[in-house]
């Protein structure tokens, strides 16, 4: 609760939105034989669609609050969220089907892993995007901030050690095995992005804590639930896929599920990446100006 009552109302509505549909995902697994599913099965074909276009609903949401957030700002930061919260929308709804459709099961598998390949790509550009706009304010106003960190490349440690884990299982499939392998890649790249824009906040945070009278301009670039955010959110990316990953390719007991780990850790992250999203100040284009006006 004390979490809470640090949002702004916009970002309140994004996190209780979200509990909302993802109530109606889990009642519609609890009890897939509901009136509401079935009757909108009617319109789209079978039930397997309305509960994918269901578990689709979190990520269309919080798409649509970033898209909102770009209208407003016009910054094509916000509109490329938007764009990965749909693929990420996508890849729900094929992982979905996946469970489902036995016969077509792999093929969904393959559709869903792209869908969130390409949304974890444009996140990775977001973060990239962010950063440099962090680091081109930092060279001018803090540079002490600016020296080499190796932490964020222990990232692709855990990405490459978690692909030998699985590869075992997905040496018959060389085809699948280079999908995966992209897919660690390109998920570390965005974690890997993620974490290096933290630590150079935690940097500039900790250089104002020094000289507190000094560098209190600074406070601009720290406006809250943006880095720490990032961070949590791909964090939890990270875990929800693999979990994904281990339950497919490394536990061969097919009754052991992990879909309460994956659902969970992956709806929380795609809200902190939502909430993070919006509101951006680093990326607006008078945010040197401001720090000019605290600096007189």
């Amino acid at each position: 609760m004390f979490l809470i009552e640090k949002l702004n109302t916009k970002e309140r509505w994004i996190i209780w939105n979200t509990i909302l549909v993802v109530a109606m995902h889990a009642l519609n697994e609890s009890y897939p034989n509901n009136i509401i599913s079935i009757y909108f099965s009617k319109y789209f074909g079978n039930q397997t669609i309305v509960g994918g276009l269901i578990k689709a609903l979190p990520a269309i949401t919080l798409a649509f609050t970033s898209f909102q957030a770009f209208v407003d700002s016009k910054a094509v930061y916000l509109l490329m969220f938007a764009i990965a919260l749909v693929f990420c929308s996508l890849g729900d709804f094929f992982l979905y089907l996946e469970k489902d459709c036995v016969h077509y099961s792999e093929m969904y598998f393959i559709y869903g892993l792209g869908a969130f390949l390409i949304s974890h790509a444009i996140f990775a550009i977001c973060f990239y995007m962010r950063l440099k706009r962090l680091q081109n304010i930092c060279k001018t106003h803090c540079p002490a901030t600016m020296s080499f960190d190796i932490v964020p490349y222990l990232v692709f440690v855990y990405a490459i050690i978690f692909f030998n884990i699985m590869s075992v299982n997905l040496s018959k499939d060389e085809n699948l095995k280079y999908a995966v392998g992209i897919y660690c890649f390109v998920i570390g790249m965005m974690f890997f992005m993620a974490l290096w824009n933290h630590r150079l906040e935690k940097r500039v945070r900790h250089t104002i804590e020094d000289e507190p009278k000094k560098m209190k301009h600074l406070m601009v670039l720290l406006p809250r639930w943006r880095a720490p955010g990032y961070l949590i959110g791909s964090v939890l990316f990270i875990i929800s896929d693999s979990f994904i990953g281990y339950g497919r390719f490394v536990e061969t007991d097919e009754d052991v599920q992990y879909n309460i780990q994956i659902l969970s850790t992956y709806f929380i992250a795609i809200t902190f990446l939502c909430i993070s999203s919006i509101s951006e100040p680093i990326l607006n284009s008078d945010t040197e100006a401001t720090i000019e006006k605290m600096m007189c």
